[in-house]
């Protein structure tokens, strides 16, 4: 029960004066991102999606083993109790047998729709026939973001189609609950990514201004998440996006690390905060995998580059840092070895020097 926590939870521990005076500055750099998901170009991401699987297969086929080590998981602490998590000194897995445990499984994605003008007429009658008044009126929304003329928005929608990999017929005689619950999902999350960058900004300096309250709603999340979809892709790999955030909010209040670099930190708070990912945050595991490649090189080019001392994130990190280690050299090799998260680090890399 989260209710059961004594860890003083994201900034616990640390100077009030850092806290109050890189708060500000925080405020600053995120008012001044240049992040636009209109610069990326969604057809060719749609592309690197669709290899995705092939990709990860490639990448771990000389895996011979698919045994994790998840001891000194912060998340397999109930009272979140950090320093034996610190203090434990079990072997680790290898990052190859890592790869293959949390990688291997994404599988072939069979994508029913062509684009989201398909989706709409393929879906209409079978939606009207269904009966459900609840059902009808959400699609009835849908119909409407459908006739959005802006090419960026239908190729955004278009893309959005990879993921609905199951026929509305088979959902609705499978799980209608869940259907609408989905299609409920996609409508609000379609209406904030098409709102204003300022809103976005706005919702991620509020969670900053209070990040316990976003850390704990994740910990919930990923603790709801490991129960009800134990063999979830990437399992392994996601339970740790809260202590990575943790992790990113602390480096981003610690004075000894240079205001010059903040803006990669900045940077990848947004993207996890922001209403959109190249791989949305409804399909479990999956949906957290993009978040966490991306934090785990961030983290990875702040050590490798010298930006950071790796002794102060050390300091930061909340568990073994052998894990977080496994963690960074695992999102290199995404992003070395998988179109989707190369494409990924590139708008990245375009969004940190337009920031700078």
């Amino acid at each position: 029960m989260l209710e059961s926590y004594s860890e003083e939870y994201v900034l616990g521990g640390m100077s009030p004066d850092i806290r109050v005076g890189d708060k500000a500055r925080l405020m600053r750099l995120m008012k001044n991102l240049k992040l636009n998901f209109r610069d990326v170009d969604w057809k060719e991401v749609k592309k690197a999606f669709l290899a995705l699987p092939t990709q990860i297969k490639t990448l771990t086929a000389d895996a011979t083993s698919t045994h994790i080590d998840k001891t000194g998981h912060p998340n397999e602490y109930g009272s979140q109790d950090w320093e034996k998590a610190k203090n434990n000194n079990s072997e680790k897995a290898t990052s190859s047998a890592l790869d293959a445990r949390i990688l291997w499984n994404i599988g072939d994605f069979k994508q029913p729709y062509e684009s989201f003008s398909d989706f709409i007429n393929s879906s209409s009658d079978t939606i009207a026939a269904s009966g459900d008044k609840e059902l009808i009126g959400t699609f009835k929304e849908l119909k409407k973001i459908e006739k959005v003329k802006d090419v960026q928005k239908r190729d955004i929608l278009d893309y959005l189609m990879i993921f609905m990999s199951v026929p509305i017929g088979d959902m609705i005689e499978n799980d209608a609950c869940w259907l609408k619950q989905l299609l409920r999902h996609l409508i609000d999350w379609i209406k904030r990514l098409f709102s204003r960058m300022s809103v976005c900004v706005r919702d991620v300096t509020d969670v900053i201004s209070d990040p316990d309250a976003y850390y704990l709603m994740l910990r919930g999340k990923m603790h709801e998440f490991q129960k009800k979809y134990p063999n979830a892709k990437a399992l392994e790999y996601v339970l740790f996006l809260p202590d990575l955030f943790r992790l990113l909010v602390r480096l981003q209040n610690d004075e000894r690390v240079p205001d010059a670099y903040k803006s990669k930190i900045s940077n990848a708070i947004f993207y996890l905060l922001s209403p959109f990912d190249f791989i949305p945050d409804i399909i479990p595991g999956l949906g957290q995998l993009d978040d966490v490649v991306w934090i785990g090189k961030t983290i990875a080019d702040l050590i490798n580059l010298k930006y950071v001392n790796p002794e102060i994130i050390k300091e930061h990190w909340a568990g073994s840092y052998e894990t977080l280690e496994q963690i960074m050299q695992i999102s290199e090799k995404l992003i070395d070895c998988c179109d989707l998260f190369n494409k990924m680090y590139l708008w990245m890399n375009k969004t940190n020097a337009a920031t700078a």
